[in-house]
């Protein structure tokens, strides 16, 4: 199957779930549906290649093409390494977004207090202007 037809059908199921579960689907549904398609698509590619290299290895002594096989198996790796990481990826990603949103309420009730002494600041600068005490 092809990468968007596994990325529609995780979609839809993610989607589904969140219906059933009385939720309307949200961006983040899609984007785990996505992820989720990536992946089956990488296991679906992976496995026709762990089968090709099967082939490849009862032939390869008839071949002498070792090379070549040690090459596609390194390449089988990387993938594997990159479908094994995809969640621990996206995981990190929802990590610092929540991360950069409470950094940014703080900041926020930081600069709300700052306006505040500024404003009692200004306040007691023109009560003491005002005031006519000689010292």
């Amino acid at each position: 199957m092809s990468i968007f037809l596994w990325c529609l059908f995780c979609v839809i199921c993610s989607c589904a779930v969140s219906l059933l579960s009385g939720n309307a689907p949200s961006k983040f549904e899609f984007f785990w549906g996505i992820g989720g398609g990536v992946v089956l698509a990488l296991d679906s590619k992976l496995s026709d290649i762990k089968e090709k290299m099967k082939e490849l290895e009862s032939t390869a002594s008839e071949l002498d093409i070792e090379d070549e096989l040690s090459e596609i198996k390194s390449d089988t790796s990387n993938i594997e390494w990159i479908g094994s990481n995809i969640f621990d990826i996206e995981k990190e990603v929802k990590r610092l977004k929540e991360d950069i949103s409470r950094i940014s309420s703080e900041l926020s009730i930081g600069l709300s207090g700052i306006d505040s002494s500024i404003s009692r600041l200004e306040l007691d600068i023109s009560r003491i202007e005002s005031c006519n005490c000689n010292y």
